[in-house]
């Protein structure tokens, strides 16, 4: 019995780690330069929970659109001969 190949990494988790540490660097830079006091989300009722729900969504939607733009077309076909 053979067994199917294993599927090619696409590295879109590299990528959207790369997105969420420049995100993070961005925005402690943002917090250093403006200072902190200032109006938030998070000290708001429910604000925490607001804020996590759009990071959620925000990922989800950052990582279906990195999957679309990396991903193969039907028309490309791979062959070793492409590489030498």
């Amino acid at each position: 019995m053979i067994k199917p190949a294993p599927p090619q990494p696409t590295g879109v988790a590299g990528l959207l780690l790369l997105f969420c540490v420049v995100a993070t660097a961005v925005g402690a830079g943002a917090d250093a330069l403006l200072g902190g006091s200032r109006f938030s989300v998070v000290s708001e009722p429910g604000g925490r929970a607001a804020l996590g729900v759009g990071v959620a969504a925000g990922a989800v939607l950052i990582a279906h659109a990195m999957r679309w733009a990396l991903g193969r077309r039907e028309d490309e076909k791979r062959d070793a001969g492409d590489h030498a």
